[in-house]
């Protein structure tokens, strides 16, 4: 995380850049190793299940961090922390409900 308000930007835009590279890889070099047939039905059944739980997960601890932050700077790292806490273990959760869940 970055220790500095002028280098918050930058950590942003890098994050940023790694997880659309990330994306780009997983659809140029997953297709390749499967092959177009397993990779459409990975990709239909995947965006489906995933769309909401993501949804879910990432947009609301925005906001709920971004609320409380802005209530009281002092409270920004533990709140941040917290945050990322209570992603953890939400992710956690539903990944294994779909991992071990219904097929």
């Amino acid at each position: 995380m970055p220790s500095k308000p002028a280098e918050a930007p930058s950590f942003i835009g890098f994050a940023k850049v790694f997880f659309m590279l990330s994306g780009a890889a997983q659809k140029l070099l997953l297709g390749r190793f499967v092959g177009p047939d397993v990779y459409g039905q990975f990709q239909r059944r995947q965006q489906r299940r995933l769309h909401r739980q993501t949804n879910t997960i990432v947009q609301g601890t925005i906001q709920s961090v971004s609320k409380f932050t802005a209530e009281d700077d002092t409270r920004v790292q533990p709140v941040k922390r917290a945050g990322l806490v209570v992603q953890s273990f939400l992710a956690t959760a539903i990944g294994l409900v779909m991992l071990f869940g219904r097929r």
